[in-house]
């Protein structure tokens, strides 16, 4: 038994040795981070109630380039972008992110969503069903009937002529004709639809409550759901191509796929906190943001023995009456599990590498939150059958 859980330890640290992991960057901020952008490995960009902030270093600091509420951000190109807010506003930069121009939009009410698919071709949603278009690149914008009052959380164009919005309750709304009508689009389903994502023309993803995707294979005529490796609601979801992806959301979330959505993993999360949005440069750049100034970094490890020092692992998983703590060292740990609405159900006091019978009866995905004396938490994930 001994040899077998040496065993299994020694292939859980292999194994993570050799893959990149996110990290919790400092970035002073207490607000809530609603979106995120990469240009390249090095320049970023976030928005929240504060505004809009750069970073030129790859998250090491930040600069405000826009004091004002901003929700959504959707970039054309390095040069070309935009940006949504509180009281209708839209605004444009032409020269990387370095400033930004009010845009007119004939609307007062708090945009959520914003997305172009190219420099003329755009829509922005949010507060009260409300949903503009524009066609010229934001020199004029038109409200749009949309037979709706719910709050419109996301907006995705998939090709120059198509597009999706998705809301509460799931309200999903389809264009045929560069946002000029829409109508509703069918979604299965009455949970919230936060994020969408096409990989190209017909193949997208609608990520919904419960850690459930709805994927569609054909432009929005049908979509099939695809239960994620975890029970969050998902505030996010980007692929960096047609089979590689990732989507994070509520209780630090972080989940990705490798083979087009056909069945997803969880990522480690240095946080609990809630994610809002992720977005990857490349397969080894990526940031994910949320709740309480949260900005998490993906990249790949310089030093595997570092990470030998702070990586745990959690086996059997899924558990049914026990599981171990995985480290390549010993000592005392406390465990705190929290249930998937963020209920603290108990706390253990146990040591690295030791059986530990968790006695839960409900089955169901729980958090761990692992420390140990004078050490920051690692957070962990259990599905209990």
């Amino acid at each position: 038994m001994k040899k077998l859980l040496l065993t299994i330890i020694v292939s859980v640290f292999t194994i993570f040795g050799l893959r990149a992991q996110w990290t919790q960057l400092n970035t002073g901020m207490s607000s809530e981070i609603e979106c995120v952008h990469m240009h390249d490995a090095s320049t970023i960009f976030i928005s929240s109630d504060l505004g809009i902030y750069i970073s030129t270093n790859g998250g090491s600091t930040w600069s405000n380039v826009l004091a004002a509420e901003v929700y959504g951000l959707s970039f054309v190109n390095n040069s070309i972008g935009y940006a949504s807010g509180g009281n209708g506003l839209v605004y444009k930069t032409t020269d990387g992110g370095n400033t930004w121009i009010p845009l007119a939009t004939g609307n007062g009410t708090k945009l959520r969503a914003i997305h172009f698919y190219d420099a003329n071709v755009g829509a922005a949603a949010g507060e009260s069903g409300v949903l503009i278009a524009t066609t010229d690149g934001g020199a004029t914008w038109a409200t749009k009937n949309t037979s709706t009052s719910v709050r419109l959380l996301a907006v995705r164009f998939s090709s120059a002529t198509t597009g999706f919005v998705g809301g509460r309750d799931g309200v999903l709304l389809k264009t045929m004709d560069s946002g000029n009508t829409w109508a509703a689009a069918g979604a299965p389903t009455s949970d919230d639809i936060s994020s969408i994502f096409f990989t190209d023309p017909t193949n997208g993803y609608f990520a919904i409550e419960n850690g459930m995707i709805m994927k569609t294979t054909n432009a929005g005529a049908s979509f099939t759901p695809i239960q994620t490796s975890t029970a969050s609601d998902l505030g996010s979801i980007y692929f960096l191509d047609n089979n590689n992806g990732y989507a994070v959301g509520f209780l630090g979330a972080i989940v990705k796929t490798t083979d087009a959505g056909s069945t997803w993993s969880t990522d480690n999360s240095p946080t609990i906190n809630e994610y809002s949005w992720v977005h990857f440069f490349n397969a080894t750049n990526g940031f994910a943001v949320g709740d309480l100034g949260t900005v998490v970094k993906f990249g790949s490890t310089t030093s595997i023995s570092a990470m030998d020092v702070n990586q745990t692992g959690v086996f059997p998983n899924p558990s049914a009456d026990y599981f171990v703590i995985g480290a390549k060292r010993e000592g005392k740990i406390k465990i705190e599990v929290v249930d998937i609405i963020g209920n603290k159900v108990k706390t253990i006091e146990s040591a690295y590498n030791k059986p530990i019978r968790h006695n839960i009866t409900q089955p169901g995905v729980y958090l761990l939150r692992i420390t140990e004396p004078n050490q920051q938490p690692v957070f962990k994930r259990i599905n209990v059958q």
